[in-house]
């Protein structure tokens, strides 16, 4: 008996499209979910971020931020940023276990020292996260999910997607006056901020 061929972006006919946005040829998903993503990245002007584990991010983001391919020295500075061990080094804080999934290690383009390590679990912003959040000793915001998103997060839920349900984190080593100035400069460009600041 042959095995049964997964459905990939390739069967699709929204294929050539989805593939000119990045999205791989070869990614297991749906007929019904190459419609969402095909809908979804029209829409809001979104692609596939290519090498990622499934992040869709605005089409003008290579203009911004450079995806990092994890080196000694950038798995050093994830390390210190996912509060984990290093190489040789302990970055681990006392109560402070982050909500990683999905990842993606970003460095600005315009300040090249501001590294941000991007986290799409699935979950809410809940009172543990936040306690969590409290005790992280670099900055954290919550990304907006029209300039980076986690593709299985998209038509999880019709029409309105509740503002902190599924978020994206992004955890920096940048100065809040440098994201700031991100902020400012993504949104004179394309009307869209890179990331929220949070009550605590």
């Amino acid at each position: 008996m042959m095995p049964r061929k997964h459905y990939t972006i390739a069967d699709s006919k929204y294929a050539d499209e989805l593939i000119k946005l990045d999205f791989p040829e070869n990614l297991i998903t749906s007929a019904e979910d190459c419609e969402v993503y095909h809908n979804h990245c029209n829409k809001y002007t979104m692609k596939f971020l290519n090498g990622s584990y499934g992040s869709l991010v605005h089409q003008k983001f290579d203009k911004y931020f450079k995806v990092c391919a994890i080196d000694d020295e950038l798995f050093e500075i994830q390390q210190k940023l996912s509060c984990k061990d290093g190489l040789g080094t302990n970055y681990h804080v006392d109560g402070v276990y982050l909500p990683l999934d999905h990842l993606n290690l970003l460095q600005s383009k315009h300040y090249k020292d501001v590294y941000i390590l991007t986290s799409s679990p699935y979950g809410s912003l809940d009172k543990n996260i936040l306690k969590i959040l409290n005790q992280y000793p670099y900055d954290s915001y919550i990304i907006n999910p029209n300039f980076l998103d986690y593709h299985g997060f998209i038509g999880r839920v019709s029409e309105i997607r509740p503002p902190l349900w599924d978020v994206n984190y992004a955890f920096t080593n940048g100065n809040p006056e440098d994201i700031i100035e991100i902020n400012h400069k993504i949104y004179d460009d394309i009307k869209v901020f890179l990331a929220f600041d949070y009550l605590l």
